[in-house]
């Protein structure tokens, strides 16, 4: 099952911090945080275990 409580930390603390590079007018800085937080977000989700609850059927599609 998705840790949705992970995935929703990961990039409401990506978005928080990059909303904070842009005020200081970080862009690059910004991007950089907010690719972190997807790639943060897309491990948590990908690294679940999708099988067990449904007797092995593949992942949705999505």
């Amino acid at each position: 099952m998705v840790n949705y409580e992970a995935l929703y930390k990961a990039l409401f603390n990506g978005l928080t911090d990059a909303i904070r590079e842009l005020d200081r007018q970080n862009y690059g800085s910004a991007r950089q945080t907010l690719v972190k937080a997807q790639q943060e977000a897309e491990e948590i989700f990908m690294s679940d275990d999708w099988g067990e609850e449904d007797g092995g059927t593949e992942r949705p599609a999505g």
